[in-house]
């Protein structure tokens, strides 16, 4: 596990900085930028968002930074009406290979989405390892993350998640069922937002 001292959760962005870094990480091909495509087409209306991700898998190289906003949809998000938070959402490749960029992206973060196919055992092998590197290492409280567990076919074969991540939210999700996935990720920003 790295060894970073990122300052803890204490110098987070806060709904009155007027944005939220959220960052989306897991392994390699787990369906993190389709889930980022995802939202960023829901919350902003271009369908391009999601179609020039669709078809052959393309790997993110570093990093890909989506804005938008988010909140007053009548969703579980618990925003007064009228009222709206503006969203980094940061892609960040599985590759390990950028290792070394990671203390960088995780600076300032407010929140983390974990992502991962339960029915690959390798990557649900890996979900601990994640944890570790972006809550664990830099602080974050359990309530600053969830995890998004992506069946490619539907069947969830995980089974309870590691000691070490109980209090974190699982919530298994489809890519193609926008209110779900939107539902889920306005929670989870209220929850970000709420001390």
């Amino acid at each position: 596990m790295p060894k970073w001292n990122l300052g803890g959760g204490g110098d987070m962005p806060s709904k009155q900085d007027g944005r939220l870094k959220i960052l989306v990480v897991g392994p390699v091909k787990s369906g993190k930028t389709a889930i980022s495509n995802t939202l960023m087409q829901h919350y902003t209306n271009d369908e391009r968002a999601s179609e020039r991700f669709r078809g052959e898998y393309r790997p993110t190289s570093g990093v890909r930074i989506l804005e938008f906003e988010c909140g007053d949809e009548g969703g579980p998000g618990g925003w007064d009406k009228g009222e709206k938070t503006n969203v980094e959402l940061w892609d960040c490749s599985g590759d390990t290979r950028y290792e070394e960029c990671w203390p960088a992206i995780m600076k300032d973060a407010s929140g983390v989405i974990i992502v991962y196919n339960p029915e690959d055992v390798s990557q649900s092998g890996e979900v601990e390892n994640w944890y570790d590197w972006f809550i664990k290492s830099a602080r974050l409280p359990k309530d600053k993350c969830v995890v998004l567990q992506v069946p490619a076919g539907g069947h969830n074969n995980d089974t309870d998640p590691p000691r070490s991540m109980r209090g974190i939210k699982f919530v298994e999700v489809n890519v193609d069922i926008v209110e779900q996935l939107s539902d889920t990720f306005d929670s989870f920003v209220s929850a970000v937002l709420s001390d």
